[in-house]
């Protein structure tokens, strides 16, 4: 289990997006930082969001590469 906090850092979306995915997939889920993520709904969010996992991984290493540019 993964706090929902983490999740959503990790998957660069907001708390409340992920607690909106979460419950229109059928999830029970509070609106706290702290509430666990299951490995299944885990898993439902890395389906829907693993675009934004991709995006952000690409823009940290484009900032790096700009840094050593500079």
């Amino acid at each position: 289990m993964k706090l929902l906090v983490k999740v959503a850092t990790e998957l660069n979306v907001g708390l409340h997006t992920v607690v909106e995915h979460l419950q229109k997939k059928g999830f029970e889920i509070d609106q706290k930082r702290t509430a666990k993520v299951t490995d299944e709904m885990y898993a439902e969010l890395l389906k829907e969001f693993q675009g934004s996992i991709k995006r952000r991984k690409l823009l940290t290493f484009f900032k790096k590469q700009c840094r050593l540019l500079l």
